[in-house]
């Protein structure tokens, strides 16, 4: 389990309560921090191409609001500790933010898997490019230290506590920009140890410094809070290829993929507020969110 010192009531509220929609004319609309990433083909809203689907989200009770799906095969399960001589509590937050897998057309590439999630974390990187570059990958080798990377290449299935744990050799890594944002992608191939062989897969990670902040108090008094109180927030887009796939090979995709992002200013601690233009959640019967 992934130790944070930090409260994380505040953001399990705003996930559970949210009155902000998932969607809307604009796109895809995080209901805790302002980040959306405007539609692919409005028209059909979709996110990506046709070959993918989302599998997070499913559909509210008589057509009403969409909401992220729950249970172990949506959820991952963290520890917080407010203070060094508090005991420390477990939490549960979303697995993923977004999570895409292939529709099961021709196009589509085998076991591929794109993964959107937001993450507030403890230690805040400088400023630099190269503590940038040392925080990202410090962030995917503890997710490889705690047995958390499930969710990059099988999401939606439950937590085999008796299978081996997935692997990370990083290939290299640079510091870009998404949306304004500074950003860190690293190239890596998983390895996973299944039916006695070991799979790899090449995969792209995008970790964005957001700049926004997790304040765990709430919105209350924030003129007195001291800064260090705020919690950086990451953003991490993954694109694992399929076995087959070349390294590389899907940068195009993701490319376009990160240049619909768009990152608005953050009120801390409170829910951002709907945009103009909202409409019926996922438009009904939406080719751009098939429901598994």
């Amino acid at each position: 389990m992934t130790r944070l010192v930090c409260s994380f009531a505040a953001l399990l509220l705003l996930l559970g309560c949210a009155s902000t929609p998932l969607v809307s004319d604009d796109g895809y609309q995080h209901p805790t921090f302002p980040y959306r990433i405007a539609w692919k083909d409005k028209a059909k809203r979709r996110l990506l191409s046709p070959e993918w689907r989302v599998r997070n989200i499913t559909k509210g009770p008589d057509g009403g609001e969409p909401t992220l799906k729950t249970g172990r095969e949506w959820e991952s399960t963290y520890t917080r500790q407010s203070a060094p001589d508090e005991a420390a509590e477990s939490i549960v937050l979303p697995s993923v933010d977004l999570a895409f897998t292939p529709t099961g057309s021709a196009k589509a590439p085998v076991a591929a898997v794109v993964t959107i999630r937001t993450f507030p974390i403890d230690p805040s990187p400088g400023g630099g490019d190269e503590d940038l570059a040392a925080a990202a990958v410090q962030h995917v080798a503890r997710l490889e230290r705690e047995r958390a990377l499930g969710p990059w290449v099988r999401p939606g299935t439950k937590d085999d506590s008796d299978a081996l744990p997935i692997t990370v050799t990083v290939r290299s890594s640079r510091v870009r920009k998404v949306s304004g944002r500074p950003a860190v992608q690293i190239e890596m191939s998983l390895h996973e140890a299944r039916g006695g062989i070991t799979v790899v897969r090449n995969a792209t990670a995008v970790i964005v410094f957001t700049q926004y902040r997790y304040d765990p108090d709430g919105p209350v008094d924030r003129t007195r809070r001291p800064r260090g109180r705020l919690y950086p927030v990451l953003l991490s887009v993954v694109w694992v290829g399929s076995p087959e796939s070349a390294p590389d090979s899907w940068h195009p995709e993701l490319d376009e993929l990160l240049a619909r992002f768009r990152f608005g200013p953050q009120e801390i601690g409170e829910a951002p507020k709907a945009r103009a233009g909202t409409v019926n959640p996922m438009g009904g019967d939406s080719d751009g969110f098939d429901w598994p």
